[in-house]
């Protein structure tokens, strides 16, 4: 539910079984005038930042049809919102509507979390305290720590490295160049620190990844 980093793989696809995959931009605004509708005591699910579900059957129709108007263009102004609207129902009827409804929350910890993320995800390569990250939030020190692990099952030290290891990767993918420099760029000192903790996040080392990038144009975890 939060902005957080994240990597994924597909183990099943072919010419003859796609892959299909969707995304949603949440409209807290609409969330939240659906939760004058829903009583509270409806929901349920996760405290964290992420989690996985399997679809229920009434949501992956909802998909479905919503995918399916993109043929429709002339129907798709009108009916779009509708649609999306049922999607947002489902999600707060589902597995994962608790933590949708903090998300949505105007003075949850959810909310004043995510003006941190924020704040990294433009400047994850400046070193930060963490008493500046509180008061982004509007959070004593204690309280920002505890709401930060909440959100996103990490600290937000581990968050920022994230961040930074990630848009390396993106950057060695996109544009090989010099490792020492793509450390730098996202904020090490240490380009012996950025190896190894680079090493640890994706299996495999810069340096190697670098040479993957260029043979093929995708990442491998070879």
């Amino acid at each position: 539910m939060c902005d957080l980093p994240a990597t994924g793989e597909i183990t099943d696809a072919s010419e003859a079984s796609h892959y299909l995959a969707v995304r949603l931009t949440l409209d807290f605004a609409a969330i939240r005038d659906l939760l004058q509708q829903i009583p509270a005591t409806d929901f349920s699910g996760t405290s964290h930042g992420i989690a996985v579900h399997k679809v229920e059957d009434a949501l992956a129709d909802a998909w479905l049809r919503m995918v399916r108007l993109l043929a429709k263009p002339d129907e798709l102004r009108v009916m779009a919102p509708l649609v999306e609207r049922e999607i947002l129902f489902r999600l707060l009827q589902g597995p994962q509507g608790g933590l949708l409804r903090e998300a949505a929350a105007v003075n949850g910890h959810f909310t004043n979390i995510r003006k941190v993320l924020l704040w990294l995800r433009t400047h994850y390569a400046t070193a930060c305290c963490m008493e500046e990250l509180a008061a982004i939030a509007g959070m004593s020190l204690s309280a920002f720590h505890r709401g930060f692990r909440a959100s996103t099952g990490l600290s937000p030290l581990q968050y920022q490295k994230q961040l930074r290891l990630y848009a390396a990767r993106k950057t060695l993918a996109r544009y090989p160049g010099n490792v020492a420099a793509v450390a730098a760029d996202v904020g090490y000192q240490s380009l012996t620190q950025f190896t190894r903790e680079y090493t640890r996040l994706f299996g495999l080392p810069p340096a190697r990844s670098l040479r993957l990038f260029r043979q093929n144009g995708t990442d491998s975890r070879r």
